[in-house]
């Protein structure tokens, strides 16, 4: 493995972690928003947390799949 590869398995990691702390601050947001009546901040909180759980699941939740087999 060379170092190109190496550097991108960490950048992919790092991308993953941030979008894991998108995906669980919406899903902690969108039950908040949804109580007080605030539609938009509420249809904000569901497309990030829908597009997040999108990219995880290419990024991450396949990888751990293939991983486990």
């Amino acid at each position: 493995m060379n170092t190109l590869e190496v550097l991108w398995k960490i950048e992919s990691k790092k991308l993953n972690c941030m979008v894991f702390i998108l995906w669980q601050s919406s899903a902690i947001l969108l039950p908040v928003y949804a109580l007080m009546g605030d539609n938009l901040k509420t249809s904000i909180a569901l497309f990030v947390f829908l597009v997040a759980s999108i990219v995880l699941k290419f990024t991450w939740l396949d990888k751990v799949k293939k991983n486990k087999d």
